[in-house]
């Protein structure tokens, strides 16, 4: 969905991600199924999460409704500005 949220004025309110994301980044920071990573924002409400997420040419994760908030996005941001976000399982 969204690279980089980077300033303090952001907000993202509804639609969603339903795509399959690959990526090359080992590390939790830079990659999510909505955002790379949240850095500032103001809030962040009401977005469906699904699709799934993996590495480039390997592992996909395993995201589900109880771990799908670990999945979002790399996080140097509060959370608690993200709110009613939406799991729905991808079709298979």
């Amino acid at each position: 969905m969204i690279a980089l949220l980077n300033d303090n004025s952001c907000t993202v309110e509804g639609g969603g991600n339903y795509g399959n994301i690959r990526t090359a980044n080992t590390t939790a920071t830079g990659r999510g199924l909505l955002v790379a990573n949240f850095s500032k924002f103001a809030s962040f409400k009401n977005v469906v999460v699904s699709g799934t997420l993996g590495m480039a040419g390997g592992e996909v994760f395993d995201v589900n409704a109880g771990n799908f908030m670990e999945y979002i996005g790399g996080n140097s941001a509060g959370k608690e500005t993200i709110s009613g976000l939406t799991y729905v399982a991808p079709a298979q």
